[in-house]
């Protein structure tokens, strides 16, 4: 019975531990990689801004869609190269986002390429698939780093 008591006390310890670092998680707790990811986010965030105003408006035809997605490659790129050169531990995730982030500009270069290739119906649909893809927002913001989502 000794043993068994143990057992039992070992699985309750060890589940306060999960639970505490769960609880720790859902409060806020950030990685130092993702601090740091935020902050680099905010730059780019910044440089955004300035390509597109700062209240840049949402694009209708396909040839601003275009126009749009050209700039904001450039801006993608940066981000994810800023984010690859942080030299920090990255916290468990961190992997899958970036690799999301970069699915999300291969679509996008995939949907710039298409301009003129196809028609304007098919060409808004893709800018619009692409558009609201979010799961690399949502990978980032999973691990912390809620100002790259």
């Amino acid at each position: 019975m000794a043993g068994l008591e143990r057992g039992y006390f070992v699985w309750v310890a060890a589940l306060a531990v999960v639970c505490a670092v769960v609880a720790s998680a859902a409060n806020g707790a950030t990685s130092p990689w993702a601090k740091k990811a935020n902050a680099v986010c905010a730059t780019w965030a910044k440089k955004a801004a300035v390509t597109f105003g700062a209240n840049g408006t949402q694009p209708t035809t396909p040839k601003q869609m275009y126009t749009f997605m050209v700039k904001q490659r450039p801006l993608e790129q940066g981000l994810l190269v800023d984010l690859k050169k942080i030299s920090l531990p990255r916290p468990p995730g961190a992997a899958k986002a970036l690799s999301l982030a970069a699915a999300d500009i291969r679509e996008l270069s995939t949907v710039i390429q298409r301009y003129g290739d196809e028609s304007n119906a098919l060409f808004k649909h893709d800018f619009f698939v692409w558009n609201a893809d979010s799961r690399a927002n949502s990978a980032f913001a999973a691990i912390g780093a809620r100002g790259c989502s």
